[in-house]
This record gives structure tokens, sequence and C-alpha cells, in this order.
């Protein structure tokens, strides 16, 4: 199916559900929804942060979206193609285009694997020359040596790994990088060095990036947009001058005053959640939400509330809001 837009990824109504045996012998079956109903677009060239905290669905969205964790439901469209309606040597053609940085460097590179194989491992049909040429080329263009070829990964520190990662993802040229918390691992200070480096890579290459994270104030100074996930929903998406100025969902204005500012002086709202994030099976009522709202009314634990606009570009899920 063709569909026309001008944006390089559409997920539409995208679900990832987990089966559970329950019962008391465990014959019946009910379903964790990981992800349910996530709709979002990426355009050309566009960083979208996902953020949320930890068990929210925010990696199973990314792996959903690559098929590296085949979805349950919905249909995600790459350029004017349905990707999730492809099969075998089809899908294979659209991997090079959309690739993944994962979160933890140590155990995303074959330790038995030289840099040189392990950053050119998805180049096909390339002479030995050509493909060390390629690895050399990419090696210099995220900031390391050429000396490194031969060394494994276990001589190199965390941000090091991270960057032949990243060379790894790039190599291919793609049009779409899944970043799945690529800087939660590693120092602050070498944090900031790889978010600069993928400014940059952005910048040169074209590159449009899906940034998964906990981290706000890392999406902030990287993200066009931010998508807040709870639960395995987006609760609120909006540009990110605006999500950070005038956050609308309550879920939102927690994360938001959680985050450390340098002033002693300044003062903010602070919004406190009651409990923990209580995901399950029985999540079929009402605001996922609901359960933790300081605003939560009768209507919220009984009903779902829509995506309503609230904004240019901003949307939110909350009876709250009025739209537009």
């Amino acid at each position: 199916m063709v569909l026309e837009m001008a944006n390089l990824l559409e997920v539409k109504d995208l679900k990832k559900y987990f089966p559970v045996r329950s019962g008391p012998l465990g014959f019946g079956r009910k379903w964790v929804k990981a992800v349910d109903r996530v709709s979002f677009t990426i355009a050309p060239g566009e960083t979208l942060g996902l953020v949320g905290e930890s068990g929210c669905g925010k990696t199973t969205v990314g792996r959903s979206i690559l098929r590296l964790t085949e979805p349950t439901g919905g249909r995600v469209f790459f350029r004017d193609t349905e990707i999730t309606a492809l099969t075998g040597k089809k899908m294979r053609l659209f991997r090079p285009k959309m690739q993944i940085v994962f979160q933890d460097p140590y155990s995303s590179l074959n330790p038995r694997m030289v840099v040189l194989d392990l950053v050119g491992e998805g180049l096909q049909g390339v002479s030995p020359q050509k493909k060390k040429d390629l690895v050399v080329e990419v090696l210099e263009r995220v900031g390391l040596s050429p000396e490194i070829l031969y060394h494994y990964p276990h001589e190199f520190s965390g941000g090091q790994r991270q960057r032949i990662a990243i060379a790894r993802a790039i190599i291919l040229q793609p049009e779409l990088l899944v970043c799945d918390e690529a800087v939660s691992a590693l120092d602050v200070s070498i944090q900031a060095q790889i978010i600069n480096l993928l400014v940059k890579l952005r910048q040169e290459m074209k590159m449009a990036y899906l940034f998964i994270s906990h981290d706000l104030a890392v999406v902030k100074h990287i993200s066009h947009r931010v998508a807040v996930m709870y639960l395995g929903q987006i609760m609120e998406i909006a540009p990110t001058k605006t999500l950070f100025a005038n956050p609308l969902h309550p879920y939102t204005k927690a994360l938001l005053a959680a985050v450390p500012v340098p002033d002693p002086d300044y003062k903010r709202e602070r919004l406190l959640l009651a409990g923990e994030a209580q995901g399950g099976t029985d999540m079929d009522e009402g605001c996922r939400f609901a359960p933790r709202c300081p605003y939560a009314e009768e209507r919220c634990h009984r009903e779902e509330p829509p995506l309503v606009t609230a904004g240019k570009d901003h949307q939110v899920k909350c009876f709250l809001v009025n739209s537009e």
C-alpha cells in the first residue's frame, strides 16, 4: 500500500502484546500490552525523542519498528512502503536504510571480532581493500584512529566502544537511526561527546533519529520533537521547545519537575506522584496514568482519554486538556 506523505517514517497504531499464562494451573492466557496503539511520524533529517520511565515500552517501540521484534498489530511505513507487510528478501532490502545503536556497548559488540570486521560486517559484495577503506573512512568520521582496525572490543573504553557501534550503524548510510538509550551506560562527560557526535552526523549525513531515552536533559539537547510514553501509550507529543515550556499532561509535568536544575534559587512547581507505574494485564479501562495522577477524576478511571490536539503539532492524551 502506498501513502502520500512527506514523512520518512510513519507509525500507525503500533501494538506489541506479550502472552502471560494465568489461572491456578497456568492454562489461561492474558496479554501484557507493552506497546498499545502508538502512532507518530518522523520527517527526513528530524530527531524524535521518545522518553518515559523504564519499562514503559520505549525500547519495544524501536525494536518493533525495525522488526527485530515482530509487532502484534499496527502498520509501519518507511517512505511510501508498508514495511510491516514485507517478508524475506523484500524486508532485507530495507534493513540497510534503518539501523540501530544499542544501549550497552559492552554487550552489543562481538568480543571475538576485530574492529575491521565489526564495523564492516554489513558491507556485501565489496573487495577486502574497499571494505578496509570504507571502515577507515567511517572510523575517522566518528573520531577514531585507523590504528584500531585490528583491535578487539575489550581493549576500548565505553565511549570508544559506542563510537565503534555508531560507526557500524552508519557505514551503510542509513536514513533512519534508532538510538536505544545510546548514552545511558556512559559517564556524563562521555555522554556529551557522543551526543555532539550524533548531532554532527545527523547534519552531515541528513539522517533522521528515533532517540530513545529516560534522560530529559539529553533529549532536550538533541530532539526536534518529543513523545512522552507511559505504560505502552504516548501521553503527549510536541515540539521540544513547546513541551519543555508548556507541558500539558500531568505525567510530563512530573517528569520535568524531577529534572535537576543547577540553580539553588530557582523555584518551580513540584508535582509528586504516588506509587509506581503498575504495568500488567488489566489495563483495558480508563487512563493508564489515572492511578498515580493527582488530578484524576472518576471518569479517568472508567474511560480512556483520546489523543487530542492542543496546539500546533501538540497532542495530549488527557481529559483535562481542551482540544482545539
